[in-house]
């Protein structure tokens, strides 16, 4: 997953966060938000739980459709691993620097 190519972030039509649009897939032009994002860990894994909601679907599935479609939660979630990974190595950088 890379930001600006497989998904952007974008103003959210009904929050102040920012929401998501996908770029590729079946999924391209769904855009979404993460509502709220927990992370807890098992062992040696950490275990990511997140509520989303969507703000557009595409032509080619509902909203209801995406909610139970599991390669669309599988993307979403590499999406969430992304942005996490890329927020944790900004921050190391900065850190760094200093």
């Amino acid at each position: 997953m890379k930001e600006n190519k497989d998904y952007k972030l974008v103003d959210s039509s009904e929050s102040e966060q920012y929401a998501i649009e996908i770029l590729t897939s079946d999924f391209a032009g769904v855009i979404f938000r993460y509502n709220g994002i927990q992370v807890s860990e098992d062992g040696d894994h950490l275990i990511l739980k997140y509520d989303f909601t969507i703000e557009k679907s595409n032509e080619l599935y509902t909203n209801i459709e995406l909610e139970n479609d599991e390669d669309f939660l599988n993307l979403i979630g590499k999406i969430l691993e992304n942005l996490l990974t890329e927020s944790a190595f900004n921050i190391e950088s900065k850190n760094a620097q200093h």
